[in-house]
C-alpha cells in the first residue's frame, strides 16, 4: 500500500492532513471496520444507561470523529485510485498510439520510454483527480483562491469543497474533450444510477409496490 500511496501523492491525489498521515492512511481500513462495532456499542449503551451517560462514556471517541472521517476518506480515495491504476498503462499506450507488442519493443529506447512515463503520469493524474472528486474533495490550492474568497464560500456554503468537487465531476461528465477523465466520471455516475435503480426496484418488489 505504501507504494500505491507514493504513486497517488505523485499524481496529486488529495490526502487530508491528519496526524502521522502515512500511518493513518495505512491503518484506516481497520478504523473503518471498527466503526461498525463502535456504533453498535454506542446505540446499545444508550438503550441501557441513557443518552447522557453513554455520551460521557464515549466522549473521547466522539471527539475523534473528525479524524475518523478524514481517515475513511483518505482510505476510500486511495483504494479508488488503486482500483483504476491498471488502466493508466492502457491509457498511456492509447495516447502514444501503440500496442503491447510495440511497447515491449521500445524498452531500450530512452526517448520513447520518457514519452511513455509522461503519458503514464498524465493518466495517473486524471485518476487521482477523479478519485478526489468522486469522494467529495478537491485541492483548493489548485483554484488559487484568496483567503477572503475562501472565507466567503465557507460562510455561504455548508461544504464548499464538496460542492466544488461535485460541480467539477458534472463538468467532466459533460466535457467529452476531457477524454480519460470524462470516461471515468461517466462510468462512475452511470454505475451509481444503475445501482440506485436496481436497489429501488428491489425494495419496491419486496414490499409489493
Amino acid at each position: 500500500e505504501r507504494e500505491v500511496l507514493s504513486l497517488a501523492r505523485q499524481a496529486g491525489l488529495v490526502i487530508e492532513d491528519v496526524a502521522e498521515q502515512t500511518d493513518a492512511v495505512m491503518s484506516a481500513n481497520k478504523v473503518v471496520r471498527g466503526s461498525t462495532g463502535f456504533i453498535n456499542n454506542l446505540t446499545e449503551g444508550i438503550s441501557k444507561v441513557g443518552f447522557e451517560a453513554q455520551g460521557r462514556r464515549f466522549g473521547l471517541s466522539l471527539q475523534n470523529m473528525p479524524v475518523l472521517f478524514q481517515q475513511s476518506g483518505n482510505y476510500a480515495r486511495l483504494m479508488l485510485f488503486k482500483a483504476h491504476l491498471p488502466r493508466a498503462h492502457k491509457q498511456a499506450l492509447k495516447k502514444l498510439n501503440i500496442n503491447e507488442a510495440e511497447f515491449a519493443g521500445m524498452q531500450t529506447d530512452p526517448v520513447r520510454m520518457q514519452q511513455y512515463q509522461e503519458a503514464m503520469l498524465r493518466a495517473m493524474s486524471d485518476i487521482a483527480d477523479h478519485a478526489s472528486k468522486a469522494t467529495g474533495v478537491v485541492s483548493m490550492a489548485q483554484y488559487g483562491l484568496s483567503p477572503a474568497r475562501k472565507a466567503t464560500e465557507t460562510s455561504l456554503l455548508f461544504a464548499p469543497r464538496f460542492v466544488r468537487s461535485q460541480m467539477s465531476l458534472v463538468r467532466d461528465i459533460l466535457d467529452y474533450r476531457s477524454d480519460f477523465k470524462g470516461e471515468l466520471a461517466r462510468e462512475a455516475v452511470g454505475k451509481l444510477i444503475a445501482a440506485g435503480t436496481i436497489f429501488y426496484t428491489g425494495i419496491c418488489l419486496a414490499t409489493g409496490q
